[in-house]
């Protein structure tokens, strides 16, 4: 009789040596019954109490008895999923293998090693592109201007630079900013402050914290989120340009004080008050600037550009009816990014479909927005902006999370083509030319994940 030993998934090869296969206890004997039904893979050898009739049953039976062992104790790395997965278990999710075949549906009963294994694979597969994702160095914000210094690579991201985080922070900062100016106060370094960290922030996460702008809910501070949305894009279009990094911080801060002529403090002075009415917006700039320079701010670019951020470039706009070649640069780029964080807004709403999120510019960009400008803004975003939802080949919906990529844009991955989610986000390279490529944006939806697991950051 023939000497036989495994291999990883039940299939049998000659051994060398003899007794390369000691049955583990009396039970599996040749002549004795089965005490549990033998599987080659999927395929049943042997029902449970027939007797075993030669060594490559009895392998089998080892076999199984061997990995019954490895599954019983989870491993720390597939946490609770590992519970879930046990033969005679139904799948908690779709099962594919290495080449995205469809290896056992959702809720179909598990009955081989195989499944189990690449069950396991997939966990792993999605825990370290999640782990590769993370491996960014910690960088601390300090209050000196126009810091642009990258992140290296190797250490877990620090909380103070997640984009997600601190999205939230600047829309507060910027709250207390405006009470103070009303207040009579002088904000010059806290103004100052708010704009280094926001273009620290891009330097460092630009595809993230682009993402903050189709990603992050709508609230009761809508002003305010618009203001940091707008500052967001003002940052990225001027980094594009070119611009200096003394320019960079001039457009921001006129960007987070454009619309400080709409507030007024409430009569308990705990809150700010905003004015919509058509006389009040037409006034909003010329008084924004005059609030700023109460404010102590003394930087002429600035100033300028809180005044023409609503100046158009066929001379429809206010306060004075300018056109484009008497308007100056960073109100133009102020005016670019205003349109487009409002459409940002109403993707996130629900209410842009989302193939229209940059095309909707192009049909005004020519008579009163600088067309170089939104040709940048396009470059930047398109054809997938990071925080878009999308759909791939293989029918898995994720979430860009890089756009500017040689090799293509890189997605997470949250659900697989049912819409079921996996356990954890998958990254994936999509390029247009491979077999896995993007074909279709989706709208905004709820998912399971934080946003910071999406994008790999500290939380």
């Amino acid at each position: 009789m023939k000497n036989l030993k495994l291999n990883l998934f039940g299939r049998t090869k000659k051994s060398k040596r003899l007794g390369t296969l000691q049955a583990p206890s009396q039970q599996l004997r040749i002549g004795k019954a089965a005490p549990f039904t033998v599987y080659d893979g999927p395929r049943k050898v042997l029902d449970e109490g027939e007797p075993f009739t030669d060594d490559t049953q009895l392998a089998l039976a080892q076999r199984m008895i061997d990995n019954a062992r490895r599954y019983k104790q989870p491993n720390a790395m597939e946490g609770d999923w590992a519970r879930e997965l046990q033969l005679g278990k139904n799948a908690p999710f779709d099962i594919y293998g290495e080449n995205n075949e469809l290896i056992l549906p959702r809720g179909e009963k598990i009955t081989s090693f195989r499944q189990l294994d690449n069950a396991k694979k997939m966990i792993r597969r999605a825990r370290d592109a999640h782990t590769e994702q993370a491996k960014v160095a910690p960088v601390t914000i300090k209050k000196s201007a126009h810091h642009t210094q990258k992140a290296e690579t190797g250490k877990a991201v620090d909380e103070t630079n997640n984009p997600f985080i601190l999205y939230k922070d600047f829309t507060d900062q910027l709250e207390r900013l405006y009470r103070a100016i009303l207040a009579g106060e002088v904000v010059v370094e806290n103004l100052s402050e708010i704009a280094t960290r926001i273009y620290q922030t891009y330097s460092l996460r630009s595809n993230g914290l682009i993402a903050t702008l189709l990603l992050e809910p709508i609230t009761e501070e809508y002003f305010f989120n618009h203001l940091i949305s707008m500052t967001i894009l003002t940052c990225a279009i001027g980094s594009q340009m070119g611009l200096s990094d003394t320019e960079v911080h001039s457009l921001l801060e006129a960007s987070l004080l454009s619309n400080i002529g709409l507030i007024e403090p409430s009569r308990s002075g705990d809150s700010v008050l905003v004015c919509l009415s058509k006389t009040a917006i037409k006034a909003h700039p010329e008084r924004s600037r005059f609030i700023a320079e109460k404010a102590g701010i003394k930087d002429e670019r600035v100033l300028i550009a809180i005044e023409e951020h609503h100046e158009h470039i066929d001379g429809s706009g206010y306060p004075h009816g300018k056109s484009s070649h008497e308007i100056n640069g960073l109100s133009k780029i102020i005016a670019v990014a205003d349109v487009y964080a409002s459409l940002f807004h109403k993707y996130c709403e629900g209410k842009l479909p989302p193939h229209t999120l940059v095309d909707r510019v192009e049909t005004i960009a020519g008579s009163i927005l600088e067309p170089e400008l939104t040709h940048v803004v396009q470059r930047l975003l398109c054809p997938y902006p990071p925080g878009a939802f999308v759909r791939l080949s293989n029918g898995y919906k994720g979430i860009v999370t890089k756009s500017l990529n040689r090799t293509g844009p890189f997605v997470s991955c949250y659900a697989n083509a049912n819409g079921v989610f996996f356990p954890m986000p998958m990254k994936r390279a999509c390029n247009p030319d491979s077999r896995l490529r993007i074909v279709e944006l989706l709208p905004f939806e709820s998912i399971p994940f934080d946003w910071s697991l999406i994008w790999g950051y500290k939380v």
